[in-house]
């Protein structure tokens, strides 16, 4: 099991390729890893990170890349993201970086692996997608129905690549594809074009109280304060079951009794959030087959706890 605490931030950039400069907004996350999952108490202090990432961060805001690619922003979010994760590799625990763009792009870079989520549209009526970044071809689908989706692979995706995935399925790639329903708030993760789901991903929101008396560095989380918290599980499909509205709720009902028992147990000396998750992921482990969770405590700090494999890097 592993589990990583993480802390945004954000920079300002423009790219350019030749004459031609584009801008844009990327949101950075650093990933720590706990390397002692089992000792209830250890937290890696989120402003351990910010102040790592406020020095790395600095030389890469409000500047310009010359890029190799700048038709396609997730390829410049691969290149960025490696130029920033050399620098950041060197900070102890410093385990995973995420470059995040306002559509949902996300590029996952650690030591062995890169993972890209890429978010597109499906025109349910004549079976194209399109890249939702694309604002030319987003606007061609104004009037019709579709659906969001987001294809995850280990290599970045081009429209007409995307194309060819949608109409042959003999192709050798490995990719995931997940819809999400924003109205039940439920995940269904795809692999390949199979009918059933191979991942469930459900989220819950509380709003909990808290305070932390008994840190090393307390500072205002010493006083009586709260949180608006976003728990987001993941199991696996392992019977292959159709997927019902019901069945959602009841995952993300249990999500949330675990969540509100986490806070009025007494057995831990600090409610942090590393040590509530924790105890929701054992209780979900005892009746599902648990893959990933991830509990937000604000937008800028979360953490995540990996129980398989192939959920490295981010599925949610």
């Amino acid at each position: 099991m592993r589990r990583l605490i993480y802390r945004r931030d954000n920079i300002s950039i423009a790219l350019k390729q030749n004459e031609v400069v584009l801008g844009c907004n990327l949101y950075i996350w650093y990933g720590y890893i706990d390397n002692d999952p089992k000792q209830r108490d250890f937290i890696v202090d989120a402003s351990v990170i910010k102040e790592d990432m406020k020095n790395d961060l600095k030389e890469y805001d409000h500047i310009c890349f010359d890029v190799h690619e700048c038709n396609d922003i997730v390829d410049s979010m691969i290149e960025i993201g490696q130029m920033i994760f050399k620098k950041a590799m060197f900070h102890p625990l410093m385990d995973e970086l995420i470059v995040e763009d306002i559509y949902g792009d996300k590029v996952i870079i650690e030591n062995d692996r890169l993972t890209i989520h890429k978010r597109y549209l499906h025109n349910l009526l004549d079976g194209y997608a399109f890249f939702s970044c694309n604002d030319k071809q987003k606007q061609s689908l104004y009037g019709l129905p579709f659906q969001n989706f987001i294809l995850t692979s280990k290599e970045n995706i081009s429209e007409k690549e995307l194309q060819r995935l949608m109409v042959n399925e003999n192709n050798s790639m490995l990719y995931y594809v997940t819809y999400r329903d924003e109205a039940s708030s439920a995940t269904l993760t795809y692999y390949r074009k199979e009918s059933i789901p191979e991942y469930i991903t459900y989220c819950c929101i509380e709003q909990m109280a808290h305070q932390l008396p008994n840190l090393l560095i307390s500072g205002k989380c010493g006083r009586l304060h709260g949180h608006t918290y976003r728990c987001y599980a993941t199991i696996r499909n392992g019977n292959k079951m159709p997927v019902t509205s019901e069945y959602v709720f009841s995952l993300s009902e249990k999500v949330r009794t675990f969540l509100r028992t986490a806070f009025d147990l007494t057995e831990f000396s600090v409610t942090t959030t590393e040590n509530v998750i924790s105890y929701v992921a054992e209780k979900l482990c005892n009746e599902h087959e648990l893959a990933f969770i991830e509990l937000s405590e604000t937008p800028n700090i979360k953490v995540r706890i990996y129980l398989e494999e192939e959920t490295r890097g981010e599925i949610v």
